[in-house]
C-alpha cells in the first residue's frame, strides 16, 4: 500500500506529478518479519519541479499486521500520520484490493474537488483509496468516481453533507470497479439522487448511511451493477431505490425505510433486484414493484408496513426463496398479474396481517408455482385467490385467521391445483 497525506494539496500534486509512486518499492512487496517505516520528503518550490527523497528503515520488532508510518513535508508544512489500520484494512478486504494508494482528506473541507484532483493526477490504475477521517465534510458538487478502482473509505464519525447542485451526490459512471465504505451521507433535502450508477459495474457500497433527499435514494441504470452490504437508506422523497435499463442490484443486510413513494421500483427487461437479509419498511407506495419484464429474488428478507401492496409483479418474474416475510401492507401482501411468473422455492415464508388479500393472482398468462408451504395468516380478506385466467400450482399451505376465508379461492376463470 502507498500512502500520501494531503495537509496541503500541493504535496499530493507534487508526488503524483513527479511520478513518485509506488512508494512500496522503497521496501518491496514481500512478506516482512519486521514492521517497516518510510520517510517521504517532498519539496515544492515555486517555478520548480517537485523533488522527493524516499528513505526506508527497518523496525526493531515484528508486528505482522502493523502498517507503515509516513511523514510528508511540503514547503513550510510538516504533517505526520499513523495509518488507521482497522477501517482501511476492513475496506480493502471488502473491496478485494491489496495494493493501493491512500489519499488523506482532512475534516471540515470540501470533498469533491480534492477527490477530482486525486483522480485527475493519477498515473496508473492501481486502486486509489480516498480516506476520510472522523469529522464533517461538505459536497458543493457531485462526488464523481470517474475512473475504475477508486474507493472512498470513511472512518466512523465522518459525515458528508450535500450543499450543491448536479446529477447526484455520489455519481459513478462508465467504469468497472468502485465503491464507498462507511460514513453518514446527508442529502440535506436536495432534489438529486444520493447515489447514481450509470453504465457502471462492480460497484459496492458498505456500512454507510444515506438519507434525506426529495427524489430518489439510489438510481441504478444503463446496465449497471450494484452490491450493498449493511447500508441504511432513509427519508427519500420518491422511490428509495430504482433499478432500470437492464441493471442489477443485490442488497445484503440493507434497510430501505420511510420512502414517500415505493421502497424500490424495478423495471425493464434484464433489470434484477435481489434482496438478501434485507428489509423494506414503511414506504407510502409499494414495498417493491417489479414491471416490464423485470426480475426479483427475495431470500431471508422482510417487506413490511407498505402504504400499497407489499410486493407486486406486473409482466415480471418474482421468486421467494427461504424465510421471507410480507406483512402489514395497507392493501394486498403480494399481487402477481399480467403474465408474471411467481415461484416459492424455499421454506419459512410468511404472508400476514395485510389489509386485503394475502396472495392474489390475476390475468391470463400469469402462473404461480408454490413448491414449499407458505404460512398465510391473519389477512383481512382471503388468504389466497386466483382469478381471470391465472394458474396456480401449489403444495398445501398453512392458511389460518384470514378474515374472509382460509380456503384457496378461485374466481372468473382462475385455477388452483393443490399437489398432495
Amino acid at each position: 500500500m502507498r500512502k500520501f497525506e494531503i495537509g496541503a494539496t500541493a504535496a499530493l500534486v507534487g508526488l503524483l506529478a513527479a511520478g513518485l509512486v509506488p512508494i512500496s518499492q522503497a521496501w518491496g512487496e514481500t512478506e516482512a518479519t519486521a514492521t517497516p517505516t518510510v520517510t517521504v520528503t517532498v519539496t515544492v518550490t515555486a517555478g520548480a519541479s517537485p523533488t522527493a527523497t524516499v528513505t526506508p528503515t527497518a523496525a526493531a520488532t515484528a508486528t505482522p499486521q502493523a502498517s507503515p508510518t509516513a511523514t510528508g513535508t511540503a514547503t513550510g508544512e510538516t504533517t505526520e500520520t499513523t495509518e488507521p489500520v482497522d477501517a482501511l484494512t476492513a475496506a480493502a478486504a471488502y473491496f478485494g484490493i491489496s495494493d493501493y494508494t491512500v489519499v488523506e482528506v482532512k475534516a471540515k473541507s470540501e470533498l469533491s474537488a480534492q477527490v477530482a484532483q486525486a483522480v485527475k493526477q493519477r498515473k496508473t490504475l492501481t486502486p486509489l483509496v480516498v480516506h476520510l477521517a472522523a469529522g464533517s465534510y461538505k459536497l458543493t458538487a457531485p462526488l464523481r468516481l470517474a475512473q475504475p478502482s477508486v474507493y472512498v473509505v470513511a472512518e466512523d464519525g465522518a459525515t458528508v453533507t450535500w450543499k450543491g447542485k448536479g446529477a447526484a451526490m455520489i455519481n459513478i459512471a462508465s467504469l468497472s470497479g468502485a465503491g464507498v465504505y462507511q460514513g453518514d451521507w446527508d442529502g440535506s433535502g436536495g432534489d438529486v439522487p444520493l447515489v447514481m450508477l450509470k453504465d457502471a459495474t462492480g460497484v459496492k457500497l458498505a456500512k454507510l448511511s444515506l438519507s434525506d433527499v426529495k427524489k430518489y435514494g439510489i438510481l441504478v441504470t444503463d446496465a449497471s451493477e450494484l452490491t450493498t452490504d449493511e447500508v441504511k437508506l432513509s427519508k427519500t422523497g420518491l422511490q428509495g431505490l430504482i433499478v432500470s435499463k437492464g441493471s442489477k442490484a443485490t442488497l445484503g443486510k440493507t434497510t430501505v425505510s420511510g420512502a414517500k413513494g415505493n421502497g424500490a421500483s424495478v423495471f425493464d427487461k434484464g433489470s434484477t433486484l435481489t434482496l438478501n437479509d434485507s428489509t423494506i419498511s414503511a414506504p407510502k407506495g409499494y414495498g417493491v414493484a417489479f414491471s416490464k419484464k423485470a426480475t426479483g429474488v427475495l431470500d431471508h428478507s422482510t417487506v413490511k408496513n407498505s402504504g400499497q401492496e407489499g410486493l407486486t409483479a406486473n409482466a415480471s418474474t418474482l421468486t421467494l426463496k427461504s424465510k421471507n416475510t410480507v406483512s402489514g401492507s395497507k392493501k394486498t401482501g403480494i399481487i402477481v398479474s399480467n403474465g408474471s411468473k411467481f415461484k416459492v422455492t424455499g421454506s419459512g415464508n410468511v404472508v400476514t396481517k395485510n389489509k386485503n388479500h394475502g396472495l392474489f393472482f390475476q390475468n391470463k398468462g400469469t402462473t404461480a408455482t408454490i413448491s414449499k408451504s407458505v404460512k398465510i395468516t391473519k389477512n383481512s380478506w382471503y388468504g389466497l385467490q386466483s382469478q381471470t385466467g391465472a394458474k396456480v400450482t401449489m403444495v398445501k399451505c398453512k392458511l389460518s385467521g384470514n378474515v374472509r376465508g382460509d380456503a384457496p379461492r378461485t374466481l372468473a376463470g382462475g385455477t388452483i391445483t393443490i399437489k398432495k
